[in-house]
């Protein structure tokens, strides 16, 4: 078996499709080499997690979900669907689709930015945040730019010589991989992801921006299914003794892109449509009728408490009781409130300045840089609350 792990991306044509032949590994593993190392900077940084904040360490699923999305990289970069990506057009279809579809999302999902700014020094992290904060990353992560961006290189790299390109030069076709998964990851983030971002779609905002771009995913597929004749000369060329003709194949692969994309679009869907069920579905205020008069006396007086507080304190900003970092108090501000008798220790509140609820009497509100920082709060508040506690930034 050792000659199948030799044969090159762009070399000779591989043998016909057996189970042998798809155990092939690229050689040399370029790739594979590379995901090795940024495995073992993840594995480093959540044990750093872990030894500062042993009461809130880096949350495993996120670390399940960076894992998965590394194998399914190798399988589209290294395995033999890499082998047979130039050979066939449907395979490559395949490899498109993982780095369109799960490889982003699951990356998105695992939080790399947030896990990165837990572990950065004080002196690093406002330098990280104002990246983040920067006028062309707003402009970049924008949702309507990451949903222009991938119907224009969905279009554009498979109706041009872009395509042809690729399949002949391996640098080319390395950069065209390196485009789908940079698109994808701008197109799925508004939605999926837990990091710290600026524009973030929820409820009929997400369902509208994925719908959307449904269609151009079947109307592209459709037309390199209908095609009548063979778009790219490369897989002409290569003169297969085996396995379907050109055109046979260019038509399974818009089969491919046509309903498995779509199939991909709507687990998408789907979970959007789940997250807000989830979010109507929220028990009601535990408040009834016979706490209302005491209760509209409580906001009163937290009011005035707060204004009293504002005007000696002239808050601003409040400190992100996750990671310490300033957070700029704003209506669309990432907050969520808890229980001020459930504080582990009395004035807590006051050291990561948050801010009195007004709106839910004896509650306490914090603000978040991020996503990723509020889920890990509302995970498991009290660590974070714990007079011990204290976050990196800080």
């Amino acid at each position: 078996m050792t000659h199948l792990l030799l044969v090159p991306t762009h070399g000779p044509t591989p043998p016909e499709l057996s189970l042998e032949s798809l155990l092939y590994w690229a050689w040399p593993p370029v790739v594979t080499i590379a995901l090795a190392v940024i495995s073992l900077l993840w594995v480093r940084a959540i044990r750093q997690v872990a030894r500062e904040h042993p009461g809130n360490p880096y949350p495993r699923r996120r670390t399940v979900s960076f894992a998965a999305a590394l194998v399914l990289l190798l399988l589209a970069l290294q395995s033999g669907i890499e082998r047979y990506d130039t050979t066939l057009f449907s395979m490559h279809m395949i490899q498109h689709l993982i780095l369109l579809f799960p490889v982003p999302i699951l990356l998105l999902q695992a939080g790399p930015v947030t896990l990165l700014l837990r572990v950065a020094s004080p002196r690093w992290r406002p330098r990280i945040l104002r990246v983040l904060k920067s006028r062309a990353v707003g402009v970049i992560s924008h949702p309507l730019v990451g949903w222009t961006l991938l119907v224009a290189v969905m279009w554009g790299t498979h109706l041009s010589t872009l395509f042809e390109a690729a399949l002949e030069n391996p640098l080319i076709h390395d950069l065209e991989h390196s485009l789908y998964l940079g698109t994808a990851l701008l197109f799925w983030a508004p939605i999926f992801s837990v990091d710290p971002i600026r524009h973030r779609l929820r409820g009929a905002g997400a369902l509208v921006y994925l719908i959307a771009q449904m269609p151009q995913n079947s109307f592209l597929g459709v037309a390199i299914m209908w095609s009548t004749t063979p778009l790219y000369p490369h897989y002409v060329t290569l003169q297969r003794a085996w396995g379907p003709s050109p055109l046979e194949d260019q038509q399974l692969a818009g089969a491919i892109m046509w309903l498995v994309g779509d199939v991909l679009f709507l687990a998408a869907i789907f979970v959007v449509l789940a997250a807000l069920a989830k979010s109507e579905d929220r028990p009601e205020s535990r408040y009834d009728e016979a706490q209302t008069a005491a209760a509209i006396a409580e906001i009163r007086r937290r009011e005035v408490l707060l204004a009293e507080r504002e005007r000696s304190e002239s808050v601003s900003v409040a400190i992100d009781p996750v990671c310490g970092m300033e957070v700029t108090i704003a209506p669309d501000a990432l907050t969520t409130s808890i229980e001020v008798a459930g504080l582990a220790v009395a004035g807590q509140a006051d050291r990561h300045r948050g801010a009195l609820d007004v709106s839910a009497p004896g509650q306490e509100r914090f603000y978040f840089c991020g996503r990723g920082c509020l889920l890990d709060f509302q995970d498991d508040p009290a660590p974070f609350l714990d007079a011990g506690y204290q976050p990196s930034g800080m």
